[in-house]
């Protein structure tokens, strides 16, 4: 445990250096990564990039699709309503002279 020079409350040390251990020597790991990071290369960074973002465009062309499927349904079903409430025979339109 680490306490303040003060005397004060424990603190922790910071998580974004690496820290020694006291016995072994070792680097501690932190944030809980079990293994270093791989160096990517530009093309590899890029490949993963690029197919995140397909995978944004085709999640957000799903729904859209899903929601345009939906009101064209809905918008059906009320025309099919519309028609069904009109009268049977056809209103006469005044002729013009």
């Amino acid at each position: 445990m680490f306490f303040a020079r003060n005397g004060g409350l424990p603190s922790t040390p910071s998580l974004h250096r690496k820290t020694r251990h006291r016995f072994t020597g070792h680097f501690a790991v932190p944030c809980g990564m079990t293994k270093p990071r791989e160096k990517l290369s530009n093309e590899a960074v890029h490949d993963r990039r690029t197919a995140l973002v397909r995978d944004m465009v085709a999640k957000e062309s799903a729904a859209l699709d899903a929601r345009t499927a939906k009101l064209r349904a809905l918008r059906l079903e009320k025309e099919a309503a519309e028609k069904a409430a009109a009268p049977a025979t056809p209103v006469k339109k005044p002729k013009k002279r």
